[in-house]
């Protein structure tokens, strides 16, 4: 806990991702963080509203990903077909 309360890797509200799961914070205790999950049963990054609860031991043993530090926005891309017939004079 001293760890994430000093260095702060993330906070209350960042959305993270540690392994495979991604989630939003939205409590840090002594012992352990909670996420709310996101992406697992949706398509989107919405909430799925499971709950999952990690040991703050996790921080020093698995990677991490901050959604959040250094660019306020997620960036999401939609792929847009457009076809056009261009008809050839000559």
């Amino acid at each position: 806990m001293a760890f994430i309360l000093e260095r702060k890797p993330f906070t209350v509200g960042d959305r993270i991702q540690t392994g495979d799961v991604a989630g939003d914070v939205i409590d840090l205790r002594i012992f352990r963080f909670t996420r709310m999950e996101i992406s697992n049963w949706v398509d989107a990054e919405q909430r799925t509203g499971r709950t999952i609860h990690v040991p703050n031991g996790k921080v020093f043993t698995e990677w991490q990903a901050n959604y959040s530090t250094g660019f306020q926005y997620i960036w999401n891309e939609i792929s847009v077909l457009v076809r056009t017939q261009c008809k050839l004079f000559y």
